[in-house]
């Protein structure tokens, strides 16, 4: 119930702030470019209050209606025919949907200035090859740009034989005559220019496919007021000669026609020209695919591509690209498409497979050798106008819009005496000038950057802590502004590709200087911080994660670089893969120090600063490298051991004890007596015990032999110690104890001894006479 009371509620809040809106007023008043499944027409239309009123061409006809809000019902008329629609205003006014009475779509959008004409091409028809022109033309731009305009312009320049009384026919004759048209490719040059008879009023000009047999007569008319006008036949005539040209090229009908070769040379300049002239809207991604840019490394194509696109259509331009009914439309011809050749080179499209495609597919794009040509070829044409009916257009590149405004400002400094022109040549150097002082201040802000970050997380060093980033660091900032440039300079077009490789090579090998250098910089912060701990991130494992970030890096590096000059990075992998396996079996004991650093890694069977046994020796650990280990032993020599003979033998960690035995005998003397005896024995197990290193339940004191010269008392115990500094301090302070506590107790501590009875001369005579 709650739920329904606030939904209510919501709803006349809602209607309360509509209608506290002003409402939006819309206006059909305009002119407009419709589009219906068979047909296109160009709609002008006026309001006055709810009523609008309006005409539409080619067709001649007129559309009444009423709007509601945004809605506007009404009918539409022309000669032979009429019906209903409905039209639906978008809310930014500038578009509508609709629909027929019939159901059929009816869409439209609004045109912001009609004043010009709807085709660039010049409408004339003073000529049956002007006529042909101008038709085809407008022809092209309404079908196949969707202008309904170019319509309107050349519905003067057509006579529909035999005329009708509906607009349908009409329109459907258009239509079959342009899909017949399209059909065949010819050359505009081979049209008449005049009558077929001197002084006749007609004329005929024979149009077929490409690879077909069959051939289509286009004929005129010349009116004594009009000019020359293009003949529409009948319906049932062109209908029967597009089933006669579609027959010779083995199809039923246009479309399956179109959808065959839809990847032909004609539609490859079509869909060229559209991309360049919409380049920031989408047509980049529409350009770029039609460009054969296998001649330049990856990695750089993007950079290139506008360049090139530049070229391309600057050329274009000026030779002028005519009907696109001058081009073949097959896509199935082995033999690449010369549009145009000049001593500098030609501009061809060539046929090329689609990877991958299954079952087989061929795809038309301008050749990488026009690609490398067009440089050279657009220099010998700069100072050619450009073609008749070519729009003017802004450049792609930010070289052509340097380069047009310097030619502009003064030709000479576009002029080409060696290898560069020369404003390129003053380009490059001013920017080797600057990207060397932006370098050399990047480079100074990382460091200090890189000081003022240490200092934040409580980690300040002096200033020479950063200083291995500074050299990588202004080499990279280097190459990368003046790569930065050379899209401005166009130094790498004018280097054939090479300077491109040079730069790429060079920026991805002082980026991986720099990330080495920076490894660097860090890795002495974790090195400094594991120096003070003796837990899991200890010196051992950052040495050895440095070692491999770096090989890392360097891999990495090696494989952009072949990308970059054009090897495919998987057969660097395998060379990589070949090569490592050559060089570990020709550095077999290399490899096996790395997989024993890797296996101590694992294994961290000891830290710095520990002490431990090897082989007999006792040392302790200072740096674990990836090859060796590095040891100081007890008499301050440095020793150096193979990781992989340290992780083969047994190590006997004394460091990583969690107390240490100490075991001693205690000698006295012979006269000592037994009381005294006892009570030293007492009183030796209570120092030890009572010491604060000492382990006070491990603790063993007795008597343990009587001696040559002495009789033994056995200490066997523990002390709480981790090094042997520690270790020593607590033996002698014992020590010391037990010769206080031989003192109270008046021991005395017995030594070696050996007591020698010596004879007198005489009895020993005596004695060896005896024996005798």
């Amino acid at each position: 119930m709650a739920r329904h009371l606030l939904l209510r509620l919501c709803l006349v809040l809602a209607g309360l702030a509509a209608a506290a809106l002003p409402a939006a007023a819309q206006d059909w008043t305009g002119e407009w470019q419709s589009f219906w499944r068979d047909g296109l027409a160009q709609i002008t239309l006026e309001q006055q209050g709810d009523r609008v009123t309006g005409s539409y061409r080619p067709d001649d006809g007129e559309i009444e209606g009423t709007v509601q809000g945004q809605v506007l019902t009404g009918t539409w008329r022309e000669p032979g025919s009429s019906g209903g629609f409905t039209f639906a205003l978008s809310d930014d006014g500038q578009r509508f949907t609709g629909r027929f009475a019939d159901g059929e779509y009816w869409n439209g959008s609004r045109v912001q200035d009609l004043a010009g004409p709807g085709t660039a091409t010049p409408l004339r028809n003073a000529t049956p090859a002007e006529a042909l022109e101008s038709v085809v033309a407008g022809a092209n731009a309404a079908v196949l740009e969707g202008n309904a305009a170019a319509l309107r312009d050349i519905a003067p320049f057509l006579h529909y034989e035999g005329g009708s009384e509906e607009t349908t026919d009409l329109t459907r004759r258009r239509w079959l005559l342009w899909e017949t048209v399209d059909l065949a490719t010819f050359r505009l040059s081979d049209a008449p220019d005049g009558p077929d008879r001197p002084g006749g009023s007609t004329a005929s000009f024979g149009i077929s496919p490409y690879r077909g047999d069959a051939t289509a007569t286009l004929r005129f008319r010349l009116d004594p007021e009009a000019g020359w006008q293009l003949v529409v036949p009948p319906l049932a005539e062109l209908a029967a000669t597009q089933r006669r040209l579609l027959a010779s090229l083995g199809h039923d009908s246009y479309s399956d026609f179109a959808a065959a070769n839809d990847a032909s040379p004609r539609n490859t300049l079509r869909r060229f020209a559209e991309g360049v002239a919409a380049w920031d809207s989408g047509g980049r991604e529409q350009a770029m695919p039609l460009l054969d840019l296998s001649h330049i490394p990856p990695r750089l194509r993007a950079m290139e591509a506008a360049l090139l696109a530049d070229f391309l259509r600057e050329i274009l331009s000026r030779i002028g690209i005519g009907l696109w009914q001058e081009i073949p439309n097959i896509s199935d011809s082995p033999e690449p498409y010369v549009f145009y050749v000049h001593p500098m080179g030609a501009v061809a499209i060539e046929p090329q497979p689609v990877p991958g495609s299954d079952p087989p597919r061929t795809r038309w794009v301008f050749s990488a050798e026009t690609l490398a040509a067009a440089p050279a070829i657009y220099r010998e044409l700069q100072d050619l106008p450009a073609a008749d009916g070519t729009p003017p257009t802004e450049p792609l590149s930010d070289y052509f819009r340097l380069r047009e405004s310097l030619r502009q400002l003064d030709p000479r400094l576009v002029s080409r005496d060696l290898w560069l022109e020369n404003w390129q040549w003053l380009g490059s150097f001013a920017a080797v000038i600057v990207a060397a002082l932006l370098a050399w201040a990047a480079s100074a802000l990382l460091t200090r950057a890189v000081l003022l970050g240490m200092r934040a997380f409580g980690q300040a060093r002096p200033a020479e802590a950063a200083a291995p980033l500074r050299r990588p660091a202004m080499a990279f900032a280097f190459v990368a502004l003046l790569m930065a440039s050379n899209s401005a300079l166009g130094l790498t077009l004018a280097g054939a590709g090479f300077l491109g490789r040079i730069f790429g090579v060079a920026l991805i090998a002082f980026g991986a200087a720099l990330l080495l250098a920076a490894t660097t910089v860090i890795g002495r912060l974790f090195l400094e911080a594991a120096e003070t701990t003796r837990h899991y991130m200890d010196e051992i494992v950052t040495t050895l994660l440095l070692g491999l970030l770096k090989v890392i890096i360097a891999v990495v590096a090696v494989i952009l670089a072949a990308d970059v000059v054009g090897l495919p990075y998987e057969g660097v992998l395998t060379g990589l893969g070949i090569g490592g396996v050559a060089l570990a079996f020709a550095a077999r004991e290399t490899v096996s120090n790395l997989l024993g650093g890797a296996i101590l890694l694992a294994d961290r069977p000891f830290k710095r600063n520990d002490l431990i046994e090897v082989d007999g020796v006792m040392a302790t650990i200072e740096t674990v490298g990836l090859r060796s280990t590095r040891l100081r032993t007890l008499e301050d020599s440095l020793m150096v051991v193979p990781n992989s003979r340290l992780s083969d033998q047994p190590i006997i960690n004394w460091g990583m004890r969690r107390k240490r035995r100490m075991q001693m005998m205690v000698s006295l003397a012979y006269a000592t007596p037994a009381a005294r005896l006892e009570a030293f024995r007492e009183g030796l197990e209570d120092l030890f015990r009572a010491d604060p290193t000492t382990d006070d339940k491990d603790v063993f004191v007795g008597l343990a032999r009587f001696a040559e010269s002495a009789i033994e008392i056995e200490l066997t115990g523990f002390l709480y110690v981790f090094d042997y500094g520690a270790q020593v301090k607590a033996r002698h302070r014992i020590l010391m104890e037990i010769v206080n506590l031989a003192e109270r107790l008046e021991v005395s501590f017995a030594f070696p001894t050996r007591v020698i009875h010596m004879a007198d001369a005489p009895a020993a005579a005596e004695e060896a006479q005896a024996a005798v």
